[in-house]
């Protein structure tokens, strides 16, 4: 195990350097509503924006469009040139991915940076995917096709998927028991997707699903959205015995990793 002593900004850091060190994205993929060349082109824009975060990580450098992007948009970001070195020197090892949903873009949609709701806005739904109680289209392929974009700019960068899942609402039968094939149909698809990535060259060292137990939703503040392969006897108030019940998709995925 080496180590080594850097000085930065008037303090010292001691960094192991067999620690793998990397960072997460939402990921954002997108396709145009249409063959019109203004929806391409729009698409386009769409996700050379939202992969502004995952250039600066990887390549240590904001790309020319984003630059370009920020000054016609009156953004500055006063980067000095010690900025520029940190960000070249300390790039990222691994690129971690959270990727749930696609959606569809046209001329007319706004930009990323202009809305907060962009994975759940009626105008960006997908009629070709079937979605979710909160309109989340389910779609294994879109995450094929993310990792191929995300390989073809990141070519010697593994990848690590670190959410991937399913929110349903979810009662328990009178056995006390979830049936939950969609979740387990849900996860079949996804991660064949993901074996055909890697038979295609994509270096995937990790994929996570989300969640192994219910929790409360980030997205929704609720407790009925549930994500869990285990679930938990709790209600959106949190009344309930707080017991731990496996769901069928439990077994189907404890089977699928051994």
């Amino acid at each position: 195990m080496s180590w080594r002593i850097e000085r930065t900004s008037g303090y010292e850091q001691q960094m192991n350097s067999s620690v793998l060190i990397g960072a997460s994205v939402y990921d954002m993929t997108s396709y145009p509503r249409s063959p019109e060349p203004n929806d391409v082109l729009s698409n386009q824009e769409s996700i050379l924006i939202s992969d502004f975060c995952s250039d600066v990580l990887v390549r240590g450098r904001y790309s020319k469009f984003i630059l370009n992007y920020f000054k016609k948009n009156s953004v500055d970001l006063d980067i000095t040139a010690e900025d520029q070195r940190l960000l070249l020197h300390n790039t990222i090892d691994f690129l971690g991915i959270s990727y749930y949903v696609t959606t569809v873009v046209d001329q007319s949609t706004p930009s990323l940076f202009e809305i907060n709701d962009w994975n759940i806005r009626d105008e960006t739904s997908n009629k070709h995917l079937k979605a979710t109680k909160w309109g989340w289209g389910i779609d294994p392929v879109g995450l094929r096709i993310a990792l191929r974009r995300y390989t073809d700019k990141y070519p010697s960068m593994p990848i690590i998927i670190l959410e991937n899942g399913l929110g349903a609402e979810e009662t328990l039968s009178s056995k006390k028991k979830i049936h939950d094939s969609y979740r387990i149909d849900y996860l079949r698809k996804h991660l064949s997707q993901l074996q055909l990535s890697i038979q295609e060259g994509v270096n995937v060292i990790g994929y996570f699903y989300w969640s192994p137990i219910d929790i409360v939703s980030s997205g929704s503040g609720q407790m009925h959205k549930r994500y869990g392969l285990i679930y938990v006897d709790l209600n959106d108030f949190g009344i309930g015995s707080g017991k731990r019940i496996k769901k069928d998709s439990f077994y189907w995925y404890k089977q699928y990793i051994e």
